[in-house]
This record gives C-alpha cells, structure tokens and sequence, in this order.
C-alpha cells in the first residue's frame, strides 16, 4: 500500500499493481490488470486456496484499518475453479470515526487506480447530530480545501464544508454560505431544444426540461423548501407521479428518465449530492399540503401538473394495444426465456421504439448500445403490462 499526501487534508492510497505466492509449482504472480479494476489475477491458475474449502475459511471479514494499515482482501473462485483476490471495502478507523475510501477506476488513457476518502461515519461535527455522516460532493475538486462534503443537521437539512483527513484526526471546516446549485448553462437548453426538434416527429413538441430547472431556481420560497428533507422527498414523489406542463406555450415538459425528479434535486439542493442519494421514497404516501404547495410554486414560475382524467378502461385498452401491436423482433428481446415478460427491458423498448402518438415504430434502429438509458418515464405501464401477461389477460406468445 502507497499513502500519498496529494494536498493539505487529503489523502490517496494506491494498492500494489500486483504481488506474488509461493505454491507448490513455484512463484505465482497475480496483476490488477493496470488499475483498471480492483481485482488480482494470477498469471497461471492458482492452487494457493482450495476450492474445497468453504468461504469463510479464505474470506477476511471486513474491518476498519489503522491509519497506513494493510489493505484486506478476499480470496474467491470461478465456478470453472479458477482463483481471484479481490479488494475488500477500505475502511480507515479513526478514534471515533471511521473515514470510507472508494477506488478510482481507470478508464480510457486516464490512468487511476487510487483509492480517495468518500464517506465520513460518526464525523466529529458541532452540534452534533445522531445520524451524523459525511459524504463527498460528486461535483468536488480533489483538492482538499475545495473537496464538498455534506452531512444531515437535525432539523432534517446539511450542513456543507471541507473536511481535513490527516493522521492525527479529522478537522471539518464548515461553509459559511451553501455553494451556488447547478443550472443548465444557455448552450445546453440550446442543445436540447436541438434534440427536442429532432425528435418532434415522434416525440411531440416538447418544453425543455434544463429551461424548467432554470425557471424553478428562480423561487426563492422553493429553493429554501427542497433543501428540507422532507419536503424534497415529497418533491421526488410528486415528480414520479405527474407530468409537467409549460403553461404560457401549453407544451408537456420533456423528461427522459423516471429518476428526472432525483437528478432536479440533487442539481438544486446546494448540497453537492449524488442524485442517487436524492432518489429516496416517502416513508408515508403523498402529503395533500406539501403537493398543494408545490403546484403552487409551480404555477408561480409558469407550470402545472398534466391533468389528465382517468378511464380505467381506457387505460387497460391502452396497454392491451401496446402490447398486441408490438414488432416480434422487439417482443422477442422482452420476452424472458421461461416467458416472463422483463418488466425493464419493456420500458426501455418503449422509450426507443414507442410514442403515444405513432405507436411502434415500424423501422427499428440497432438498439444495441453501451449505456441502456429509460427515457419516457414507461416503467409504471411495463409493470402492468408484465403483470397482464403473467396473470393470462394478454397472450405471451412472441409468434
């Protein structure tokens, strides 16, 4: 393990590209594949753990090392036999706290392999908090002092500073005012206005979703409640359930993801969070007053929820022709091989191949790609149509 100081209060530790065993055939040498992952493999197969041997035997627990400790790792196999080390979560123990360092991958011609502090157990804050932790903004610079790291307060918000990670403790530093949050810059509501045009013919002509995030930043009253947990994760739950629309030019608000409301909030929030750490659900269901509130603030910047009447006839109607009139080739690649249908994969086939106004798409695209992305929001109709299927309300036959 190398412990490198890279500024004042910060701290990376970069594992050994590769070590070797002493077994029975002679010297064996196991390599981490240039720091691209935080697994060792050997250069030939190892006989250094059995496979007879039951996992407890040659798994190391997880603990918490001392400051420039040993890094624990964990002996596992292949079902075909073959033997890998794989690094074990690296906790650094402190007196009270315990400091979550995550492993930096390398990628493309960037070359990492470190691991850098993360996440703050039992942070040693003022007022203290008792569900105190730390964790690091997504967005923040490696340097120390401008490293963002947040933690709950206890009236339901965050607390926002720098922390200095050093030997000798933990020191945090807190901010005197909350960083600005993240709004879309005039180039990207430009660029999606340019998507927008480029898929009205099946999309519809849609509102900016980046023009809408600017607009709501613009309240003042709004800014202040979603920094309130409570309120956001009503917020989340709102934007789960309803469609926006632009009031003055009538046109539905272009969303892409079911997790557009997470990414909204941890964007204006000023907590520097990850927007998975916003896509919390509310312990309870809807709060009448909070939604009140939230149309209200809505409508002050120019949008309202889609007010759609409801026909549940219509509805099943509805799923029951997507369903029917859905391409073979893309029903095939739904369909599970017991004949299940995959709930997800109709959702993302649905955002690629499908529009409420033309239906399927006749000529299909490769779908074929590196990141599967959910556009559209379909998840809540695959799910019923799964269930449908599953129940014999719609046939499950892909010829």
């Amino acid at each position: 393990m190398k412990w490198v100081r890279v500024s004042d209060g910060l701290w990376f530790v970069w594992p050994p590209r590769q070590f070797s065993t002493e077994e029975p055939n002679g010297l064996n040498i196991w390599r981490n594949n240039n720091g691209r992952d935080d697994t060792y493999k050997p250069d030939r197969p190892s006989h250094f753990a059995s496979m007879d041997l039951p996992a407890p035997e040659y798994c190391i627990p997880e603990k918490p090392v001392s400051w420039h400790g040993d890094h624990q790792a964990s002996w596992d196999s292949y079902p075909d036999g073959r033997t890998f080390v794989k690094l074990s979560k690296f906790d650094v123990a402190f007196e009270r706290a315990k400091v979550s360092f995550r492993f930096a991958r390398s990628f493309l011609s960037h070359e990492l392999g470190y691991y850098y502090p993360e996440f703050i157990d039992s942070p040693p804050i003022a007022p203290a908090c008792k569900w105190a932790a730390g964790n690091f903004g997504a967005r923040s610079s490696p340097n120390a002092e401008q490293r963002i790291w947040h933690y709950p307060t206890p009236d339901g918000r965050r607390w926002v500073g720098t922390f200095d990670i050093e030997p000798e403790g933990l020191t945090f530093h807190r901010l005197s005012e909350l960083p600005p949050p993240f709004l879309p810059s005039d180039k990207e509501v430009a660029a999606e206005l340019a998507t927008i045009e480029e898929e009205k013919k099946w999309a519809g002509d849609l509102w900016p979703l980046s023009q809408m995030q600017r607009d709501m930043a613009e309240s003042d009253e709004f800014m202040e409640l979603i920094r309130v947990d409570d309120f956001a994760r009503q917020f989340r739950l709102f934007f789960m359930n309803n469609e926006m629309v632009h009031l003055r030019s009538g046109k539905r608000v272009r969303t892409t993801t079911d997790d557009t409301g997470a990414w909204l909030l941890a964007d204006l929030r000023c907590y520097h969070e990850r927007w998975q750490q916003c896509d919390h659900y509310p312990r309870e269901g809807e709060d009448p007053a909070a939604r009140d509130t939230i149309v209200r603030l809505f409508a002050e910047v120019g949008y309202a929820p889609l007010e759609v009447e409801f026909d549940g006839d219509a509805y099943l109607e509805r799923l029951r022709s997507i369903w029917e009139t859905m391409p073979l080739k893309v029903k095939r690649v739904v369909l599970a091989e017991d004949g299940k249908v995959q709930a997800l994969v109709l959702a993302w086939a649905m955002g690629e191949f499908w529009s409420q106004e033309n239906g399927w798409i006749t000529e299909l695209q490769d779908g074929s790609s590196e990141e599967i992305r959910l556009r559209g929001g379909h998840i809540p109709d695959a799910i019923k149509i799964a269930q449908m299927v599953e129940e014999g309300l719609l046939s499950d036959k892909s010829t």
